[in-house]
């Protein structure tokens, strides 16, 4: 070819492209994924992912840090594997900006904001007045932004006093949702809130009551009754309503013998008609641990 215009770099030899070290090192992974969070996490991973959306890992005003955490260690290894040239400096990636949270205003609550309809009604019976309405509303929004079942939980958190019921609120915190979520939820109370702690039974004054118990404003239920009935329905995952009426019905030794002796692999209306058939049953043939059934003793 003789002389040449083209400088001796264009007329080396082609090689193979050889990347450069590692876009980033085993210990900084580490601290990406082990030590940053929240806004930090998401920025690195805006850093080497630019098509990275704030609305996919910002949900219920909560950041999914694990699954930011996943994509990061994904994507990484991805970059690795090409050969990837170094991402731009962190300093260069903005703060994400946060979606604005639609928020729930009181009365005329409507079902879509963020909440399901139940609840929303629970929200909306609050502000109707019935029961204590910052409670209830503290419950719901604990629920929704947990992504917790809504029936399940509402059940375990007001067998809580108020003091026990705010530092499970305050503290309990899960990556998963739904019922596995809720059942990290029951595991957390059991773990956190003593026996006896969260609803103390107090004798009336004066030795009324009989027994001593302090009945609430749910039919002839003690407080300690109240919280066992309503750990044995989450526990089982009843239907509430129909198995809070049910376990009414009956007198407490009843009430005692059931919840210590059943148990059931259903769950929801399914297990509740189990219940409430276990419960016929029972008083047909007699109740565990009591001495004759009801049908006996009435024909002595």
């Amino acid at each position: 070819f003789g002389s040449s215009h083209f400088g001796p770099a264009f007329l080396a030899p082609s090689t193979p492209y050889q990347p450069g070290p590692p876009v980033m090192s085993d210990d900084y992974l580490a601290e990406v994924c082990e030590g940053k969070t929240g806004k930090e996490l998401f920025r690195e991973l805006l850093r080497i992912y630019s098509e990275a959306q704030v609305e996919d890992y910002y949900k219920m005003g909560q950041w999914q840090n694990r699954s930011m955490r996943t994509d990061y260690v994904l994507i990484e290894a991805h970059r690795k594997e090409a050969g990837a040239p170094a991402p731009p400096p962190l300093s260069s990636i903005p703060e994400p900006k946060l979606p604005q949270q639609q928020l729930l205003t009181l009365p005329g609550l409507k079902a879509g904001n963020g909440m399901s309809p139940a609840l929303a009604q629970l929200v909306t019976t609050a502000a109707q007045g019935a029961g204590p309405a910052t409670e209830l509303r503290n419950c719901a929004i604990f629920i929704s932004r947990n992504k917790l079942d809504p029936s399940r939980a509402k059940v375990m958190l007001m067998a809580l006093s108020s003091d026990d019921r705010k530092v499970v609120m305050d503290g309990f915190v899960s990556e998963k949702i739904g019922m596995e979520a809720t059942d990290d939820l029951e595991q957390y109370i059991k773990e956190n809130v003593k026996p006896g702690s969260a609803a103390a039974e107090v004798a009336p004054p004066g030795g009324a009551g009989g027994d001593g118990a302090t009945a609430t404003a749910t039919g002839n239920l003690s407080i300690g009754e109240l919280k066992q009935t309503a750990l044995f329905i989450a526990k089982n995952k009843l239907d509430p309503t129909r198995a809070k009426t049910a376990l009414m019905k009956l007198t407490a030794e009843q009430r005692k013998s059931v919840i210590d002796s059943f148990s059931s692999a259903l769950t929801g209306m399914e297990a509740t008609t189990e219940l409430e058939e276990y419960i016929s049953g029972c008083q047909e043939t007699g109740f565990p641990g009591l001495e004759e059934p009801p049908s006996k003793k009435a024909k002595v």
